[in-house]
């Protein structure tokens, strides 16, 4: 076997081997699949608090809803979609007194 052939086939199996590491490691969920999930958390959490236990129901039907964030604006979008079509635009949150007064002492807008 000439060198050059040698040279290719370790080439080969290191690349397959990165390959089944990969894939391994995509179906096992590392670290990438626990920060995405952390992530979720935080965000539930976030809605948790800044709803307060105030979940709209469904306009047209009464349903639950659930709150989904599009880029441009965050709604409360019946749990019966294919179905009803019903929503409701999502307050923004308030910010709390002091923290109003800080940004006013700070100089900051908001």
């Amino acid at each position: 076997m000439s060198t050059a052939r040698l040279f290719l086939l370790l080439i080969g199996v290191g690349f397959l081997w990165f390959i089944v590491r990969q894939v391994i490691r995509h179906w096992l969920g590392g670290p990438d699949r626990k920060e995405l999930l952390d992530a979720i958390d935080r965000e539930d959490k976030l809605i948790e608090r800044e709803v307060g236990g105030e979940v709209p129901a469904c306009p047209l039907c009464g349903a639950v809803t659930k709150l989904y964030s599009y880029p441009h604006i965050k709604v409360w979008r019946c749990t019966n979609y294919p179905v009803c079509r019903g929503f409701t635009k999502a307050k923004k949150p308030t910010r709390m007194k002091f923290a109003t007064e800080w940004d006013r002492r700070k100089g900051r807008k908001g």
